[in-house]
């Protein structure tokens, strides 16, 4: 339950939170103390990583015949996976475009719409960083599965 719905419950939280931290968050944000600038820049790189990489994960399962990956293809943990790994470089890549409009206009958070733009882009951050975790933390499990040839060394 937790590995399904847990993007959506992160970003559940967070915008809880970003609602009754708003004027804490607008007040650090105007000051200095949080640097929108700075974070755009560190998410955009992260999303760009993260995409690339979640893009390798998926060519390398859905290509690879025999090993590991042979032994759960036709499962619905593997539709699951697919799925799961589909969406995360959906996000990934959604975070990465929402990210160079926000790096290149000035932002003022003070503005009430402008605020929950930065929310949800925030949001995005956070759901595609959890489908990130997903993908990564399966594809290790899946890998842990042993090939049927073992090549002694």
């Amino acid at each position: 339950m937790v590995e399904r719905f847990g993007p959506l419950g992160c970003v559940l939280a967070w915008l809880v939170a970003a609602y009754f931290l708003r004027r804490w968050l607008v007040t650090n944000i105007n000051s200095g103390e949080i640097s929108l600038s700075g974070l755009f820049s560190a998410v955009f790189g992260w999303a760009a990583i993260q995409t690339g990489f979640i893009f390798s994960v998926f060519g390398f399962v859905t290509t690879k015949t025999g090993g590991f990956i042979e032994k759960f293809r036709d499962t619905n943990v593997m539709a699951q996976f697919q799925l799961y790994t589909e969406r995360a470089i959906y996000m990934g890549f959604v975070l990465t475009v929402y990210c160079i409009p926000l790096m290149i206009l000035k932002i003022d958070v003070s503005n009430n719409w402008v605020y929950w733009v930065v929310v949800a882009w925030f949001a995005a951050f956070i759901w595609a960083f959890a489908s990130f975790l997903r993908v990564a933390l399966n594809f290790g499990r899946l890998a842990m599965i042993p090939d049927a040839d073992y090549i002694p060394g």
